[in-house]
């Protein structure tokens, strides 16, 4: 972030992706059902990351994907097309199909990381109540839930 604020016309964009109704698997299937599931769906997002993105489990099934030097429209390109493949690759994982929303936004010069994360996870919220297994990305929520800085609970 510091970097994009000393150059202004570089960019980074950070996606929020949720497995959708992951607490199911859990529930119906245990635990090592869930795992699994995790599993797969962290080597699916590694394998299609560029070297030098990040990738990061905050917890439970939530995941964060930093992309340095990305613009909201390539990082949403590359995100879309992770939350497609996520039901193929874990298949036969989990009894249940496997699904993810995402919140994607991009970094606002000055703005804090915890407002950065906020606007991500308001998006990704936004999928869900949306119908789920979408990505969601600034503009695309026209009650301006888009432009609020802290989660919606």
């Amino acid at each position: 972030m510091a970097q994009v604020d000393r150059r202004p016309g570089e960019a980074v964009s950070v996606a929020l992706l949720d497995l959708d109704d992951f607490k199911r698997i859990n529930d119906e299937e245990g635990h090592q059902a869930g795992d699994r599931v995790l599993r797969g769906v962290a080597a699916e997002v590694r394998g299609h990351i560029r070297r030098g993105d990040y990738l990061v489990r905050l917890g439970g099934e939530e995941f964060l994907i930093v992309f340095p030097g990305m613009r909201a429209e390539a990082a949403y390109a590359l995100s879309d097309g992770l939350r497609e493949r996520i039901p193929a690759v874990t298949d036969g994982l989990s009894r249940r199909p496997v699904t993810a929303s995402i919140g994607l936004v991009q970094y606002r010069g000055g703005e804090t990381a915890g407002q950065l994360l906020g606007r991500a996870d308001v998006l990704m919220y936004a999928a869900k109540t949306g119908g789920k297994n979408r990505v969601c990305r600034d503009g695309d929520v026209g009650d301006g839930l888009s432009g609020q800085t802290e989660p919606i609970l």
